[in-house]
């Protein structure tokens, strides 16, 4: 990260393109792990979530710096029903939410309703239907 910027937060935008490359992304975990000791909030709706594996990759599971925080998400077994609507071309290949909570995350719900949560500096909303709630909830913590 530059040092001579200065940043308030760091946005985990939403939808399925989350899970593809960013668990994985060693400029993601640097990035997670620099919000973090610079006490910076990281806001993250829908799949976006899937974004905060990258603070676990190539590291042991015990280190995971979201270890016992507790957010909002959009849960894995709507993920197993979307292929029958259409939504998705097929099954996904694996589910994030299960990932995050083998690293001890807690996953506070079970359905979709534009639910937010805020915990230490992680904001989460569930799905597109957060999208109002989650930003106000976003605009409030980052304005005190």
């Amino acid at each position: 990260m530059q040092s001579d910027v200065e940043y308030v937060a760091i946005f985990l935008q939403g939808g399925h393109g989350a899970m593809l490359g960013l668990p994985e992304s060693d400029d993601l975990k640097k990035v997670t792990h620099w919000s973090i000791e610079q006490d910076k909030y990281i806001l993250a709706i829908c799949h976006g979530k899937a974004a905060l594996l990258a603070a676990a990759y190539n590291e042991a599971p015990e280190n995971f710096p979201y270890k016992d925080y507790q957010i909002i998400s959009f849960p894995d077994v709507i993920d197993t029903q979307i292929p029958v609507i259409g939504y998705v071309p097929g099954e996904m290949p694996w589910f994030y939410g299960e990932k995050l909570e083998a690293l001890g995350i807690e996953i506070l719900n079970i359905d979709i309703s534009g639910a937010c949560h805020t915990h230490r500096k992680l904001v989460t909303g569930d799905s597109p239907l957060a999208t109002n709630n989650f930003g106000e909830m976003s605009a409030e913590v980052l304005l005190k």
